[in-house]
């Protein structure tokens, strides 16, 4: 198969009555942005039913998966020429974004949804042999969420079959803009990190996960921080955030629903804020009271307490930040016992690395970044990390 015989949600297809939706076709990936995209996990078949893999908070429901948090995905293997999506897009701000990636490519278009319930061929003109097919939600769940009602393989023998095995480890990332791939695909500092610049794909976070073997649940949103977010009128905080199913629903989340390996948690940035600002001793308190309700619900994952790449170096921001997370709340809890508690120090953003929207990370920081939580990651939990 070659990638230019794909089509991607054709405008012109006529399946039937429902609208189907106007792909967005962006222009091929530069070099960098395609990083990673060539070794998208391979997964054997697995021994469930035929079926679609969904992978996410909010997708744990077989009756009615719900793709809203950034990087949730839906996983198909079939046998066909193409593969047909019946959905329902709830709109909060803006429809969602999906990357497709087929047969572990992934493709230089995207897939941009419309409100209201409609179906989409999201790929098409493929030999008719056995094939797989994931959509990566590119954008957060502020803007929408998708009600997946069900996918349908296209051809004279077309089936779906059983969903891949599963990934052989389980992290649960909590942070905001940063781990959700906000302005990750700007050109400088100046742009504005609107959707069609964020990739929670290409985010540290989804480059970490592809890169160990991992199912990774996404629980980030921009603006928001632990203890004041950087609209400091907002009172919705991360701590409260993280208990939901879904982003715009205060529906709570069952923790047994998904119990991660490893919680990684990367929040501070915004109790910083603009003008940067020192959050105080209460930022340390609340961290540590944070972990210890994170350790409460579970009880057998590691967690590593980040230090974020882009907390300024101005007026010992760095060195307040450093302490209130690792001295005022990881010291005090491995001095309790609690040993799968640690400090990771992800790295300061440079220039040489360039920028995302509102300095942001760049894609090349994105890899820097998991480079150095993969490291931890072999080293304290075993895990296999390839340089």
């Amino acid at each position: 198969m070659r990638l230019s015989d794909v089509r991607l949600a054709l405008c012109c297809s006529a399946l039937g009555a429902m609208p189907f939706l106007s792909a967005c076709i962006n222009p091929a990936f530069s070099e960098d942005e395609q990083d990673y995209a060539d070794a998208w996990p391979a997964r054997a078949p697995g021994e469930l039913p035929p079926g679609v893999e969904y992978i996410g908070r909010g997708t744990a429901s077989l009756t009615a998966p719900v793709l809203s948090w950034p990087a949730s995905m839906a996983t198909v293997r079939f046998r066909g020429t193409g593969l047909e999506w019946n959905f329902t897009e709830e709109v909060a701000e803006a429809p969602s974004l999906y990357d497709v990636v087929v047969d572990g490519k992934v493709m230089n278009s995207f897939l941009r949804t419309s409100a209201g319930e409609q179906r989409a061929e999201v790929v098409g003109g493929l030999s008719d042999t056995e094939h797989e097919v994931s959509l990566v939600k590119r954008t957060e769940g502020l803007y929408g969420s998708t009600l997946s009602r069900g996918f349908v393989a296209l051809g004279d023998r077309a089936e779906l079959l059983s969903p891949p095995r599963p990934f052989p480890h389980k992290v649960l990332f909590v942070g905001d803009s940063i781990t959700a791939g906000y302005g990750i695909l700007g050109a400088s500092t100046n742009c504005a990190g609107d959707q069609l610049v964020e990739n929670a794909r290409l985010s540290w976070a989804s480059v970490f996960a592809r890169r160990v073997g991992a199912e990774a649940h996404l629980i980030a949103w921009s603006g928001k921080g632990l203890i004041r977010n950087l609209d400091r009128a907002d009172l919705l905080l991360i701590p409260a955030i993280e208990s939901r199913t879904a982003p715009l629903r205060e529906t709570a989340w069952d923790a047994a629903a998904f119990v991660p390996d490893l919680i990684v948690v990367n929040v501070g940035t915004n109790d910083v804020g603009s003008p940067n600002a020192d959050p105080g001793p209460a930022f340390g308190e609340g961290y540590q009271s944070y972990l210890r309700g994170l350790l409460s619900r579970y009880p057998t994952a590691h967690i590593a307490a980040v230090l974020g790449p882009m907390i300024p170096n101005a007026e010992g921001l760095v060195d307040k930040m450093r302490g209130y997370i690792k001295v005022g709340a990881v010291d005090v809890l491995r001095a309790e016992g609690n040993s799968a508690v640690h400090f990771v120090e992800l790295n300061v953003q440079s220039p040489v690395n360039g920028y995302g929207c509102q300095s942001h990370p760049s894609k090349r920081t994105a890899r820097i970044i998991a480079r150095t939580l993969g490291r931890f990651a072999a080293k304290e939990l075993g895990w296999t990390w390839a340089e």
